[in-house]
């Protein structure tokens, strides 16, 4: 299995009191959890950031997600992030249902840079919006009541 990148669903309360994010983020199936491959958050990751997000090891909001930390989305920033999700979503919906796509530009190292190839990337459509789906739902929430989204990097 490749890099996972976890969304949790967090009433503020449960920031509050130092849940653990990364004991809540192994529940599989859990309503409140979404699992995005590192590919996919790869292609998208331009427009991640764009969106406002809090970086709670340095205390301070940025823009962009802590690739390799945490980073929560709040009302600050659910705006833009939504409806980049709702773009992406429509985008998708569009596509076969083995979706192939263009991946990072990859070459061993013995090889010439020049001669190195993108990597091609296949997602299942149906999985990907059930995914996107869920992440907007938790958008909503957090759009109506005192929740965030905590992003955990890889």
């Amino acid at each position: 299995m490749g890099l996972i990148h976890d969304f949790i669903l967090l009433t503020r309360d449960e920031i509050d009191r130092g849940i653990n994010y990364y004991d809540f983020s192994r529940q599989v199936n859990h309503e409140r959890v979404v699992h995005l491959s590192d590919d996919i958050i790869g292609y998208i990751q331009d427009t991640l950031n764009w969106v406002t997000t809090f970086n709670p090891s340095i205390n301070k909001y940025q823009f962009g997600l802590n690739y390799f930390g945490v980073s929560y989305i709040d009302k600050q920033g659910v705006g833009p992030f939504s409806n980049i999700l709702k773009a992406w979503l429509l985008l998708f919906t569009q596509a076969p249902d083995l979706m192939k796509l263009t991946g990072n530009f990859t070459y061993s190292e013995d090889e010439d840079e020049s001669k190195g190839h993108y990597e091609k990337l296949y997602l299942r459509k149906h999985e990907l919006i059930v995914e996107f789906n869920r992440l907007i739902e938790f958008c909503d929430c957090i759009e109506k009541d005192n929740y965030a989204i905590i992003y955990l990097g890889i």
